[in-house]
């Protein structure tokens, strides 16, 4: 063998013992894949190569190899796993990320969380009522009605793209990232992608259409044959029926388990008129959800025709398929008819947290419904309201007579108002110069039951739950 032959394979060897990767315990590397991520060209190899010495080039080889192996790995087991996008209102950058990845099978099967910071109003409110201007949200305008409404369907056919999606998680994009991404006027796919948006709004379309009537009505909004719509339909008859939590036409989301809504309270709000909205078209399209969080907050707007009251919080209904397992909900405002209170989850729920939620149509049958299920392992309560359609909404109670009776001087003695008290209760701003105590009045610091003890807990709620009234 030669000289320099030994001298490459010595530095070859060389190089392998102190730049090689070893595998870790737990964790195999991945082999390269036909088409690596990381493809280094050969006419680049080329370049490198004629600055480098005779013998360093098996050394560049195997530092190119090792270098594809650990990228290959932290794309496939920690990036690819996790999508985050970012959607703010001056540009649909983030909406193009999410439908180019979920076009790339390699990766979208990949993809087990997906989780979007919105800017603030960006999806808030859209509908198809574009006459009717009484529920209109103050920054919707027809024409935004119309690309929020192409917009969530994109989203809706983008998510039913990713088959391992356990996760969602919808948040408030930080102050920081508005106006970042360029021109909203900006074309939102290349033309050599224009077949791809095209075929998925086609999709987004027929996912939110709540039956054949509305599907009409969504192609000629947006000029599409209604049989190119129809001809998506996998189960027309579930698709005519609407049956709750069965999902109708394309979309499905059939692995989704956890969704988490952390964003712009507007995104709950719920009208008699039908309205695109996006947590509701996720728990439509789940329909074996297991674990709910939703944090809404107080809408406060003035609308020269808003139907909306002044301090609400914000209002949800139909919260989600019947095998649920656990719901958080806090800052929402909810029916005692719909889940998760009356018999729908009374043999799957096993954690409940309600914080700041707002009850129509009485708290105490709530929790009477409550006390009836018999799987549940663990239940918080803090700031509940009672909602009252004739009176307005009320602090409820639970705790003794002098308890009540120092929250009662704090909610209608002091100089601040009665939405500013409720709004500081809600938010666990009392502190003990505004209630002596507060540290120890669980009302303010909130009534937790856990095992054994749930049952005892939740009909003590029940049977001790009363209205805060001057």
């Amino acid at each position: 063998m030669s000289s320099s032959g030994s001298n490459e394979m010595a530095l070859n060897a060389g190089h392998k013992k102190a730049g090689s990767i070893p595998e870790q315990p737990g964790r195999s590397l991945h082999p390269p894949s036909v088409n690596p991520i990381l493809s280094i060209p050969a006419e680049l190899i080329d370049m490198i190569d004629q600055h480098l010495p005779r013998n360093s080039f098996l050394a560049l080889r195997q530092t190119c190899k090792d270098l594809m192996q650990e990228t290959d790995y932290h794309l496939t087991e920690r990036v690819l796993k996790e999508k985050r996008i970012i959607f703010a209102k001056s540009s649909r950058a983030g909406l193009h990320s999410l439908a180019n990845f979920c076009n790339h099978p390699p990766y979208a099967n990949r993809a087990e969380k997906v989780v979007i910071a919105l800017e603030a109003s960006f999806l808030a409110l859209a509908t198809d009522s574009l006459e009717d201007e009484r529920n209109r949200h103050p920054e919707s305008s027809k024409l935004l009605d119309r690309q929020r409404i192409a917009d969530l369907g994109l989203i809706m056919a983008s998510l039913s793209a990713l088959p391992a999606l356990d996760t969602v998680e919808v948040v408030d994009a930080h102050a920081s990232t508005s106006n970042t991404f360029g021109s909203p006027s900006k074309r939102l796919f290349s033309a050599s992608e224009q077949a791809t948006y095209t075929n998925m709004l086609h999709k987004g379309l027929v996912a939110l259409a709540i039956g054949q009537t509305h599907l009409q009505e969504l192609a000629r909004l947006f000029n599409v044959p209604l049989p190119t719509l129809v001809a998506l339909v996998q189960d027309w008859d579930n698709y005519g029926n609407a049956r709750p939590w069965d999902p109708r036409g394309y979309s499905s989301l059939k692995s989704l388990r956890t969704l988490k809504i952390h964003a712009d309270p507007y995104m709950l709000y719920h009208d008699y008129n039908y309205d695109f909205n996006l947590p509701e078209l996720l728990m439509a399209s789940a329909p074996a959800l297991e674990r709910l969080d939703v944090n809404g907050g107080c809408l406060v707007y003035e609308h020269e025709t808003a139907i909306v009251p002044f301090w609400t919080v914000a209002k949800m209904m139909d919260l989600g398929p019947q095998c649920m397992r656990s719901v958080t909900l806090r800052n929402v405002r909810i029916s005692n008819l719909c889940p998760p209170f009356g018999t729908w989850l009374g043999g799957t729920m096993r954690q409940l947290t309600l914080e700041g939620v707002a009850i129509e149509r009485g708290a105490r049958i709530a929790l009477e419904m409550l006390a009836t299920y018999p799987s549940l392992t663990s239940i918080s309560v803090r700031a509940i309201f009672d909602v009252d359609q004739r009176s307005g909404t009320w602090p409820w109670v639970f705790g003794t007579i002098d308890e009540e009776m120092l929250l009662r001087d704090f909610f209608f003695l002091g100089a601040r108002t009665m939405e500013e008290g409720r709004e500081m209760w809600r938010k666990r701003e009392i502190k003990v110069d505004d209630v002596p105590g507060s540290e120890y009045n669980r009302d303010l610091v909130g009534w937790k039951f856990e095992g054994e003890g749930v049952a005892a807990g939740v009909k003590f709620l029940a049977e001790n739950g009363r209205r805060l009234q001057r």
